[in-house]
Order: structure tokens, then sequence, then C-alpha cells
């Protein structure tokens, strides 16, 4: 067992042997929010969400239900242990100024986290790269890298609990790594692989973009080391911006019986308040243009009907090695 499995485990093993207040237990779940719900599709189809509510019964109960030393998730069809390596490209700490400049890329990697990790997302955005870790059903741990601690001191997260420890590693490079504890914190920090660069690989590829709009975020979400969900952000003009999102619909058919639009020549869905158009047709994959939800403003539906109308999805949704190399062509 590895110095983080095994605080992971004594941790998870503590919280299991003392009183659990649940108040406090469902406030930080509800603070996990967006992520949460996003993945709710994936849970229920897959029995996952069970599987969730027993590890959170045994929480409660004192039964440490958490496996000794994590379960450890391997390469194979709807599994996946690991991104794809971007083979020959610098790391974070060999070329600190690569860092979020392309989407496409994240350049450090932390394996002994994500391998026994019961949900992960890893984002590439402009100026920053950023590994979301759940821990057991209730931690959540934050590893981002960057030029500039400003930004990844503003980063989306789904809460602010616990403690921040920021460090140099190279000259230009920032890490900025939030945890619940200061030694959970040091751990993680320890796990990070500065040398390896990975690509964010998605179930679906963009084709043409709108006049003078392009991709600036990307992310994608695994669960219990499958494929959960995952998106682009386009931007254009730093006002207005489109997300392109993909969830896992594990028993979806495929049916076009909902359509009321067209995307291109492609069934669709236009919701009512024309905020969002579905791709309809596919099977195991929700995927969708979002151009009114939050802050998703300034596109219309013609640009979301041109994006979906181009995009190519992955002939398999569970086996990873079916899905396109890089996120636009």
């Amino acid at each position: 067992m590895n110095d983080v499995e095994e605080l992971l485990t004594e941790s998870l093993h503590g919280r299991a042997a003392g009183a659990v207040d649940g108040v406090a237990l469902l406030e930080r779940a509800r603070s996990r929010g967006r992520s949460y719900r996003r993945r709710r599709r994936f849970l229920a189809g897959t029995g996952l969400l069970a599987i969730s509510a027993i590890v959170a019964v045994g929480a409660i109960t004192g039964t440490a239900l958490w496996p000794s030393g994590g379960n450890s998730y391997g390469q194979g069809t709807g599994v996946v242990g690991a991104l794809p390596e971007a083979t020959g490209e610098p790391g974070a700490r060999a070329e600190p100024d690569r860092v979020g400049t392309d989407v496409n890329l994240v350049h450090f990697d932390a394996p002994e986290l994500t391998r026994t990790a019961r949900h992960y997302d890893w984002t590439s955005g402009n100026g920053y790269e950023q590994l979301e870790v759940g821990v057991g059903e209730q931690d959540l741990v934050y590893a981002a890298i960057g030029a500039d601690m400003t930004v990844l001191d503003s980063l989306d997260r789904q809460n602010e609990v616990g403690v921040v420890v920021r460090e140099q590693p190279v000259p230009g490079l920032w890490l900025r790594v939030q945890a619940t504890d200061d030694k959970l914190a040091r751990q993680v920090i320890g796990a990070l692989d500065l040398d390896r660069v990975q690509r964010i690989v998605l179930p679906f590829q963009l084709g043409p973009l709108p006049e003078g709009a392009r991709v600036v975020r990307a992310s994608v979400g695994f669960v219990e080391g499958a494929y959960a969900d995952g998106g682009v952000l386009l931007e254009r003009a730093r006002t207005d911006r489109m997300e392109v999102q993909a969830q896992y619909a594990p028993g979806q058919s495929g049916s076009t019986g909902r359509a009321n639009h067209v995307a291109g020549d492609r069934q669709a869905f236009l919701y009512p308040g024309q905020d969002e158009v579905e791709l309809l047709g596919l099977k195991n994959l929700h995927l969708s243009a979002r151009i009114g939800k939050g802050d998703h403003q300034g596109f219309g539906v013609p640009e979301a009907d041109l994006v979906l109308g181009a995009v190519q999805v992955a002939t398999e949704v569970e086996n990873i090695s079916t899905w396109p190399e890089t996120l636009t062509r």
C-alpha cells in the first residue's frame, strides 16, 4: 500500500470509528452541487447510486466499507485507468510556460490518487490545469497548476473546506492544493507527477465553430474509473459562451421520438426556453449545447445547430480506444 492509499484508508477508518454528524455530512454532500447532479444520470444507469448509498450509511453507522488500499481500475472497455499519454510532450516541470496553453493537454498526473478515487475530473483551461478528486464519499481534493496564483485561487470549486497549500515547484510554475487537512494536502503534493503529459479526450469531437469562437476549457470526469461526463466551453469576445457537454447515459436507446428540431441534418430537441439543444439518436450518450443556462449566454440556436450538426461521436462510448484523439478537427 502506498503512502497516499494508507492516508486515505486511515482517514476513512478514523471517521467510521467515531460519531459522524449526519447534518454536516448532508451539507457537505450538498456543497458538491454541480458535479453531483451532473453525475446522477451515470450513477443511476449503472447501479452505482446503490453502492454510494451503502457507503454513506456505512460511514454513519461506523462500518468501514472503503477497501484497504482502495480499488484499482485498469484499462479496458468502459474503464479508464488513465488518460492517454501525450508522448513527446514536455511536462510542467520541464516547460512550465506550456501549462494552460492547450486545452487538449494536462501537463501533470496523479496516478496514486486517480487509481483509487471514487470520482475525479481533469480540466484544462486558459492559464491553468486542475484535478478534482473525490476521496471516499465525503472529501474533495483539488490540485491546480499554472503561472499565476491569482488565476488558481479564482477557479470554480465545489467547496472551500479545509486547508490550501501553495508552492512553487519550479520557477514560473505555481501549485495550489486544497484538502481537508495539511497532512492530506502534503501527501497529495507528493503524489503529483509533473513530468507526465496527458491528452484530455472525450467521446465526441467538434467540427467547424461559429465565427470568432474558440475552445477555452475542456474537462472530463470519471466515476469508479468509468467515463461519466465531460465537455468543452466555447468563448467569443470574452462575453459569449456555449458549453458542449456529454453525459454517459447507459440504457439510452438512441431514439429520436422527442425530436422537435433539426441541427444540420440531425434530429434534435430544442428546450422550451431555447437555452439548450440536445442531439438525439445517440446510444448511451446525452450530448447537448447549452447557450442560455447560467453564464452560458451570447450564442444563439443557429450557432448551436452549427456545432451539433457537425459533431462526430465515438462509435463506442464505453471504449476509450474509439474516442477521437483531439477535441476539434
